[in-house]
């Protein structure tokens, strides 16, 4: 089932919270030097993926992440994956993520927020 297939089943219903773990995207900061500035620089590069997303900039979306994605346990091609964007942009222009709280840790970043989209 396609991304758009489960949005088109799933968002005139229900709000989505959606918890997006970044360990897929280019140079993320370490944690030798200093774990707080780690996070901080994850924490950046979450919302520059955000708002692209938002903003349904496909060029900003591949500066941002490296090749391939994983989604799960399944590697997908960033052009597969940046295809599956577009094709959810067009059946549902209106789509935006809302933050509620993003959280960084030393490899990875926790974004939590809202999902909303009608499909018109």
């Amino acid at each position: 089932m396609s991304y758009t297939d489960i949005f088109k089943s799933s968002l005139s219903r229900v709000l989505l919270c959606v918890a997006i773990v970044f360990m897929g995207c280019h140079e993320p900061a370490s944690a030798q030097d200093n774990p707080c500035d780690a996070a901080a620089q994850n924490e950046e590069l979450a919302m520059r993926y955000m708002e692209a997303f938002n903003a349904q900039d496909r060029a900003a979306l591949g500066e941002l992440l490296a090749d391939p994605q994983t989604d799960g346990e399944e590697e997908i091609e960033l052009e597969t994956y940046l295809g599956l964007n577009e094709e959810l942009w067009n059946d549902f222009p209106d789509l935006e993520h809302d933050f509620v709280q993003v959280v960084g840790a030393e490899g990875h970043v926790t974004v939590r927020g809202v999902l909303t989209g009608t499909g018109e």
